[in-house]
């Protein structure tokens, strides 16, 4: 018998399945990724009704409430590599950006965005997977990421020259008003003169709370949920 429960378990209330893909660019207006890809350009507009990767509406929203620098980065590695090949090469060669102290007349020493429309109820949980790239420097552009709903994460990236790395924060719920919270700033190994942090790309799975006792079917069958890298 399928019960209410176990029909939570398949489909969020939003239209957004367990195991779908969100796939969302940050950079420049005129370098913007195709197909059902989101894109948040450097005007920073909000979005609404994310699209998965198959083109179906999440029912989730994106809003930039603390904005990065008004402008974009294009030193991107146009060629992503190894975890991060599967990344669209106009996702990975522009970004988002800021700088902690002034850079162009303009201080933005964190930028961050509001996920809405995600499941309040507690039985979900979010993944958040970041890529940036900045190529052709010498210095540390160590940039930290960090989601914000019933619980916390963060993690770190050293964005200079890379070309094939992700970092991941997982396992995010969303408060009472079904938000998360991502925020963007500069890690305290980075050693750039201006400070400059970057966000290109977010990738966002999610995932059902485990039930009672899974964790004594996951010793006894294997692993039911692997995260799969595109």
């Amino acid at each position: 018998m399928i019960t209410n429960t176990a029909i939570a378990a398949l489909t969020l209330s939003a239209g957004f399945a367990f195991g779908s893909v969100i796939q969302i660019d940050f950079g420049d207006l005129n370098n913007q990724t195709g197909g059902n890809v989101n894109n948040i350009t450097h005007l920073q507009n909000p979005l609404f009704n994310l699209v998965d990767t198959t083109g179906v509406g999440s029912g989730i929203g994106l809003d930039v409430t603390d904005v990065f620098w008004p402008g974009s980065n294009t030193g991107g590695t146009g060629a992503p590599t190894g975890a991060a090949s599967g990344i669209a090469p106009s996702a990975t060669a522009d970004n988002l950006f800021g700088s902690v102290s002034p850079f162009g007349g303009f201080t933005e020493p964190t930028g961050g965005f509001v996920l809405s429309g995600l499941d309040a109820s507690g039985q979900t949980l979010y993944d958040f997977s970041f890529f940036a790239s900045r190529m052709n420097v010498s210095d540390s552009r160590w940039t930290k990421y960090d989601a914000t709903g019933t619980n916390s994460g963060t993690a770190s990236l050293n964005t200079s020259n890379n070309t094939d790395t992700l970092v991941t924060i997982a396992g995010i719920s969303a408060d009472a008003n079904g938000e998360i919270f991502i925020g963007v700033g500069a890690d305290s190994r980075n050693d750039n003169s201006f400070g400059f942090y970057y966000l290109g790309y977010l990738e966002i799975e999610t995932r059902p709370v485990p039930a009672p006792g899974a964790f004594a079917v996951l010793a006894g069958g294997g692993l039911m949920c692997a995260r799969r890298r595109r």
